[in-house]
C-alpha cells in the first residue's frame, strides 16, 4: 500500500534541513568527485607530460611555451603511428577504460547508498513541524558507513539501470545527427528537413524523460534503503508512488528546479564582477575564479543533496517497510 505524501514545501524544507543540520554529509559527495577529477586528470597530465617531452634534453616548460606545436608534433604522431600498429595496447586501454568505469560507477553507488540511508534515518529521527536543531543526526558517520555497507548491491544495479536508461535516451538523439550527416554527405536537401522535423520531435521525448528517470531514480532509491526489494521491484514501486501522488511529486520537482536556478543565478555577478577583473590583476582573478568554483561546487553538492533529502522526505520515513531507518539510529 503506498502511503500518504508529505505536502511538497514541507518535503523540501525538511530535506533541506537535514543537509544544513548535517554539513558533515557534503563530504561523501565531495569526495566522489574529488575521485572523478583525479581519475580523469591523473592520465591527461601524464600523457601531457610524455607528449611535451618534460624531461632532460627536450626544454622543458619553456621551451613548450613558446612553441607547443612543434614540441607536440613528433611525440603525437609516433603514438598514434603505434597504435596502430599495437591493437593489443587499444584492447589494454579499452579493458582499462571499463574497469575504470565500473569502479567509479562502484563507487558512485556506494556513496548514494550511504547518503540516502542517512538522509532517511535524519529524517525518521525529525518529528513533523520539527525545529531545524532536531534534524542533526549524532551518529551520523555510523549511519553513513553501515547503510553503504548494507545496501551497496541494489544501490549498484540501481546506477546500472539508471545509467543504461539515460544512454538509450541519448542515443535518440543519434538519429536526427545520423539523419543530417547522411544528407550532408549525399547532398540530398530534402533529409535536411527530415532531419530537423526528427529533432524537434525527438528532443522534448530526451527531456521529459530525463526527468521522469531522474524522479524514479530518487524514489527508488528511497524504496531500496527502506523495503526489502531488488532494483526492478523497487523501480516498478517507484512509479506505483509516483502515479498516487502525483501532484505532489510534481510540484517538488518544480520547487528543486526553481532552486536550482536560485542557486545557479546568485553566483552570476561574482562571475561578472570577476570578468572585469584581468586587466587590474591577474592574481586576484585567478585567485577569485579558484574561490568562485570551489563555492559553486559545494553549493551544487548540497543542492543535489538537497534534493535527494526532499524526495526521501516526501513520503514518511517510518511508513512501513522491512527494514526501517531508524534501526541505523539504534546502531
Amino acid at each position: 500500500m503506498t502511503p500518504s505524501a508529505r505536502p511538497a514545501p514541507e518535503a523540501f524544507r525538511r530535506g533541506l534541513s537535514a543537509v544544513v543540520a548535517n554539513l558533515g554529509l557534503i563530504l561523501a559527495p565531495l569526495a566522489f568527485a574529488a575521485v572523478v577529477v583525479a581519475a580523469i586528470a591523473a592520465p591527461v597530465f601524464a600523457l601531457f607530460l610524455g607528449f611535451a617531452g618534460f624531461h632532460r634534453g627536450r626544454g622543458g616548460m619553456p621551451a613548450f611555451s613558446r612553441d607547443p606545436a612543434t614540441l607536440l608534433e613528433p611525440p603525437l604522431k609516433s603514438f598514434f603511428e603505434g597504435l596502430l600498429t599495437s591493437p593489443f595496447v587499444i584492447l589494454a586501454g579499452l579493458f582499462g577504460l571499463i574497469v575504470l568505469l565500473l569502479l567509479l560507477t562502484a563507487f558512485a553507488a556506494w556513496v548514494r547508498a550511504g547518503v540516502t540511508g542517512a538522509l532517511l534515518a535524519i529524517d525518521a529521527r525529525a518529528v513533523e513541524d520539527a525545529p531545524l536543531s532536531a534534524f542533526h543526526h549524532p551518529e551520523l558517520g555510523s549511519v553513513f558507513w553501515e547503510s553503504a555497507r548494507r545496501l551497496f548491491g541494489r544501490f549498484f544495479a540501481l546506477v546500472n539501470l539508471y545509467g543504461l536508461a539515460l544512454s538509450f535516451l541519448v542515443l535518440l538523439l543519434f538519429m536526427p545527427i545520423g539523419l543530417a550527416v547522411f544528407a550532408a554527405t549525399s547532398e540530398r536537401g530534402g533529409f535536411v528537413l527530415a532531419a530537423f522535423v526528427l529533432f524537434l520531435l525527438v528532443l522534448p521525448v530526451m527531456i521529459g524523460g530525463a526527468i521522469a528517470l531522474r524522479v524514479l531514480y530518487l524514489v527508488a532509491c528511497r524504496l531500496a534503503a527502506t523495503e526489502d526489494v531488488d532494483a526492478f521491484e523497487a523501480v516498478a514501486r517507484a512509479a506505483s508512488w509516483v502515479r498516487a501522488s502525483l501532484s505532489r511529486v510534481v510540484l517538488l520537482y518544480l520547487l528543486s528546479l526553481a532552486a536550482g536556478f536560485v542557486s545557479g543565478f546568485a553566483f552570476l555577478v561574482p562571475r561578472l564582477t570577476l570578468s572585469l577583473l584581468p586587466g587590474h590583476s591577474v592574481v586576484l582573478f585567478f585567485a577569485g575564479t579558484g574561490l568562485l568554483v570551489l563555492a559553486q561546487t559545494l553549493v551544487s553538492l548540497a543542492y543535489d543533496l538537497t534534493v535527494t533529502g526532499a524526495f526521501v522526505s516526501l513520503w514518511p520515513a517510518a511508513s512501513g517497510g522491512s527494514v526501517p531507518p531508524v534501526t541505523f539510529a539504534s546502531r
